[in-house]
């Protein structure tokens, strides 16, 4: 894969193209399109947290080598509390937190919550970075996410040519 986005080149009528500048606007643009730096992380285990201050996710963390641009973060999580709570949750790119993204009000205990994140971040330098889940409790009631059961928790993330 090409390390870099060619911006594709304005050919002039009647230009004699070249293998090289083909493959360079090309063959090596499309790979790039095709096979974009990306990592995942699913949880496996059940974790949780009664802090006010947003805590990392253990297990739903990437890192991953981008080529420099914008990074596409998706998360599916399954939470549930003690008690009657309030969760907040977000996205932590190199220990720089999104505004919160989400929060989700758990009735009881019994209640299971689905709650989906998603944030671009844009004009991510090409190096290695690493994302994280992070969440908290409201009122300091345990806050749960599941790892086990008919859904996967999951954290994607992958680098995208559009903003």
């Amino acid at each position: 894969m090409p390390a870099v986005w060619t911006a594709p080149r304005t050919w002039a009528t009647a230009e004699i193209i070249s293998a090289t500048l083909l493959n360079q606007h090309l063959r090596d643009n499309l790979e790039w399109l095709k096979t974009p730096a990306s990592a995942s992380a699913t949880l496996t285990s059940n974790i949780s947290t009664t802090s006010a201050s947003f805590v990392d996710a253990t297990g739903l963390s990437v890192t991953f080598t981008t080529l420099g641009g914008n990074v596409l973060a998706l998360a599916m999580l399954t939470v549930q509390a003690s008690a009657a709570e309030t969760a907040y949750f977000r996205l932590n790119l190199d220990g720089t937190g999104t505004p919160f993204l989400c929060q989700q009000r758990l009735a009881s205990a019994s209640d299971l919550q689905s709650v989906a994140l998603m944030w671009l971040f844009s004009s991510v330098s090409a190096a290695s970075h690493t994302i994280k889940v992070q969440y908290a409790s409201a009122g300091g009631a345990t806050v749960s996410l599941n790892g086990f059961g008919t859904a996967n928790m999951e954290l994607i993330c992958s680098e995208v040519g559009w903003s």
